[in-house]
């Protein structure tokens, strides 16, 4: 299949760059979600997970969610209609 294992150095943001785009997606999210207070914050990390798994991504053209389960997720406004 072509794949190569890579390992960078812990703790040194700049070794993976690919990650350190996920974390700042995933921390705006974050930022959008949380109380003023911030202490909910674990508690909107599958959501946000959630949000990022089922966005289109233009690189790989589909969702996250299709790739890892063959199918588009079930939704709640999916249920209600």
């Amino acid at each position: 299949m072509g794949i190569a294992a890579e390992h960078s150095a812990p703790f040194h943001s700049a070794g993976n760059g690919q990650i350190e785009r996920q974390h700042r997606t995933l921390e705006e999210i974050l930022r959008s979600m949380v109380d003023p207070d911030q202490k909910n914050w674990d508690l909107m990390v599958p959501y946000a997970a959630f949000a990022i798994n089922t966005a289109h991504h233009r690189t790989i053209g589909t969702t996250p969610f299709f790739l890892m389960h063959g199918r588009a997720p079930r939704t709640l406004l999916e249920e209600l209609s």
